[in-house]
C-alpha cells in the first residue's frame, strides 16, 4: 500500500498541489490514496516521491536507515 496520504499531509500539500507537482491527474492520485487503484508504475511512484521530497522506497512503506539520507541513491539524484 502506498503511503501517499500520510506523507502528503505531513508536508501540508493538497492533493491538487501534488497532482501538479507529480504531473499526475487529481482523480488518479485520489484513487491511489483511497486504495481504489493499485500498482502504479515505478515511474509514477518516483514522480510522486520526488514531489513529496522523499525516497520512493519510503513511499512504498519500506523505510529503513539506508534510505532517505545523504547516502541514498534517490537523495543524491533528486534532492540535492
Amino acid at each position: 500500500m502506498l503511503l501517499i496520504k500520510k506523507y502528503r499531509l505531513a508536508k501540508n500539500i493538497t492533493l491538487r498541489e501534488l497532482s501538479v507537482l507529480s504531473d499526475c491527474s487529481y482523480g488518479y492520485l485520489s484513487q491511489l490514496e483511497n486504495g481504489k487503484r493499485r500498482n502504479p508504475s515505478w515511474t509514477l511512484i518516483k514522480k510522486i516521491a520526488h514531489a513529496l521530497r522523499i525516497c520512493p522506497m519510503t513511499l512504498l512503506g519500506g523505510y529503513c536507515s539506508q534510505f532517505c539520507s545523504p547516502k541514498c541513491y534517490y537523495y543524491d539524484k533528486y534532492f540535492d
